[in-house]
């Protein structure tokens, strides 16, 4: 499956490169399994069933804060070395969303398996 996943991710970049847009997607596996271990974690929303949707939704709201202070940092350090920042917000957009991508593949598959569904309703 990462295999899949490392030649998805490959593929974008290529796309990207041909249309001359320098992209490095440095850090997006990474939030890809960081976004699946929230989800794991954020199944302990089945228990308030009107949480579900909001739980994914406030995820979202918090890989974006994440993006942010990635930004930030890299702000503050370009700064101290007396250099220009320049924001890839390409990367940080790919990265949002392999992150909830990872969110969503382990909190509603789980969702699915565990019937959590034919609960509701």
């Amino acid at each position: 499956m990462k295999e899949k996943i490392k030649q998805l991710f490959n593929k974008i970049k290529a796309i990207f490169n041909s249309l001359k847009m320098k992209l490095e997607l440095t850090n997006t596996l990474k939030h890809y399994n960081y976004g699946q271990l929230i989800g794991l974690i954020a199944c302990l929303a089945f228990f308030v069933p009107q949480m579900v949707i909001f739980i994914y939704v406030a995820i979202g709201f918090v890989l974006i804060g994440f993006e942010n202070a990635q930004v930030q940092r890299g702000k503050a350090s370009a700064k101290a070395k007396g250099i220009t920042f320049k924001w890839n917000y390409i990367d940080s957009i790919v990265d949002w969303f392999a992150g909830m991508i990872g969110v969503g593949v382990i909190y509603w598959l789980i969702a699915f398996i565990t019937g959590f569904f034919n609960t509701i309703g």
